[in-house]
């Protein structure tokens, strides 16, 4: 968990959650992944998440971290806009994806049921779950 004063009061007002405490790091892949970027399961396609992704964006939380640093002054004009998990509230962050049980999903945003065809989050094209098995990893 990052905490830092600009970037905490934007990741409270953007997911709704007045409980959190900052930002979710990641804990999954190498040495320059784990520990050193934003979590992908709750960021998406935020700049600031390991690893390469299609239509990545530059947001708030970039330049907050940023500015958290003491070392710049955000303009937060040219922060690109997501809308990948805004206002679900903390639940959003603090439980798992998916349902073990029933193999689905309270949140749009992840593929639910596992075996289902939608499309993808930024509507941008279509994929089939696939998952045949769930793998819980604790935050």
């Amino acid at each position: 968990m990052l905490t830092l004063a600009p970037l905490t009061t934007r990741l409270k007002a953007y997911f709704g959650c007045n409980d959190l405490d900052g930002a979710y790091i990641e804990q999954q892949g190498g040495s320059g992944s784990a520990g050193s970027h934003f979590e992908r399961r709750i960021f998406f396609n935020e700049y600031m998440t390991a690893s390469g992704i299609r239509d990545v964006k530059f947001t708030e939380f970039t330049l907050a971290l940023l500015e958290g640093t003491g070392w710049y002054e955000a303009d937060y004009t040219y922060a690109e806009a997501i809308t990948y998990g805004k206002n679900r509230g903390c639940d959003f962050l603090d439980t798992p994806c998916v349902d073990t049980a029933t193999k689905t999903s309270a949140f749009p945003e992840f593929c639910s049921p596992l075996t289902a065809v939608q499309p993808y989050w930024t509507r941008r094209g279509v994929g089939v779950c696939g998952a045949q098995t769930l793998t819980t990893t604790s935050n």
